[in-house]
C-alpha cells in the first residue's frame, strides 16, 4: 500500500490498485479506518490539509474533508498556454508553500497553487520513473529499462535551484527479493526501508553508515512497500491482502495487523 501522512496525523493508504483504486484513511492511534469515496487514484499527493489527485490533463484539489475544492488543468493555469491541449500532468511532490512539482510532457514544471501559475524548470533528459529527494532540492529520473548490466541503465539528478542536470550510469546486478523499496525518513533522522518480496524491514543510520536488518514482518504471501514515521513508530503496508503493520523501534520486531 502507498502511505501518506495528513496534517491531522491520519494515514491515507491505497488498498486496491486495480480500477478504480480504493483509498482509506487510517487512524494510527486505534487502527480504525474509513473509506474515502471521492478519491480514486493511487498517485495522489498530500500537502497541508489538502489532497491533490490526478485527472485528465490536470488534477483535482480536495479539502480536509476530502470534498472537491477545484479542478486545475494546463489550460486553466497561467503559463500553460504553450502546451498542446490535453497534455497530461504527472504530480511529483508538493510542499507547504503551495508549490507542486510535476511533469508536463518532457518538461519538469513548478505549479503555484495560490496563483494558479505554471512555470517551466527544465527538460528531462529521458523518460523514466521520477522521484524527489526528501529535502525537496532535487528531482531524480531513472530509465525504465532493465537495470541488470544494460549499457543504457542510467539515472539523472536535476538540481531545482541551479537547474543543472547530472547523468550517471547504473551498474546494479539485482536478485529477486533483494530490491530496495519504500525508503522513508524517520523522526530520529534514520532511514527505514523494505526489500519488497523478501518482506523484511531495515534501518539505515546516515550518520554512521550502518544498516540493520530488523527481520521479517511476521506474515507471508505478499510484498512490503512504503514505510512512514508517525509519532516515532514505523507504519508499513503490504501487497497483496491489504494488510498493514507497525514497528515500534523501542520494542522488538512485533507487527500489529489490521485487515483493511
Amino acid at each position: 500500500m502507498n502511505l501518506h501522512l495528513t496534517s491531522s496525523g491520519k494515514i491515507l493508504a491505497v488498498v486496491r490498485r486495480t480500477p478504480p483504486p480504493q483509498v482509506v484513511e487510517i487512524d494510527p492511534e486505534d487502527g480504525s479506518f474509513r473509506v474515502i469515496d471521492g478519491i480514486h487514484s493511487r498517485n495522489f499527493l498530500v500537502y497541508g490539509d489538502r489532497v491533490l489527485s490526478p485527472s485528465p490533463a490536470g488534477f483535482n484539489v480536495y479539502n480536509s474533508q476530502y470534498q472537491l475544492e477545484s479542478r486545475l488543468t494546463i489550460k486553466t493555469l497561467s503559463g500553460g498556454a504553450s502546451y498542446t491541449p490535453g497534455t497530461a500532468l504527472q504530480l511529483l511532490s508538493a510542499n507547504e508553500q503551495a508549490s507542486v512539482l510535476a511533469r508536463a510532457g518532457d518538461d519538469l514544471v513548478r505549479i503555484d497553487l495560490d496563483q494558479k501559475r505554471l512555470s517551466k524548470i527544465g527538460k528531462f533528459p529521458f523518460q523514466g520513473g521520477i522521484l524527489t529527494t526528501t529535502d525537496g532540492r532535487r528531482v531524480i529520473v531513472v530509465n525504465r529499462i532493465s537495470l541488470d548490466h544494460h549499457p543504457l541503465a542510467r539515472f539523472s539528478v536535476v538540481d531545482l535551484k541551479s537547474r543543472a542536470v547530472q547523468t550517471h550510469k547504473i551498474g546494479y546486478n539485482g536478485r529477486r527479493g533483494t530490491q530496495i523499496c519504500g525508503l522513508g525518513k524517520a523522526s530520529d533522522r534514520s532511514i527505514y526501508g523494505t526489500n519488497i518480496i523478501g518482506m523484511h524491514i531495515f534501518r539505515h543510520d546516515p550518520r554512521t553508515g550502518q544498516t540493520r536488518d530488523l527481520g521479517h514482518v511476521g506474515w507471508r504471501g505478499g510484498e512490503v512497500y512504503n514505510v512512514i514515521d508517525v509519532g516515532g513508530k514505523i507504519f508499513f503496508g503490504t501487497y497483496t491482502r491489504g494488510l498493514w503493520g507497525v514497528y515500534d523501534p523501542k520494542k522488538t520486531m512485533e507487527s500489529r495487523l489490521q485487515d483493511c
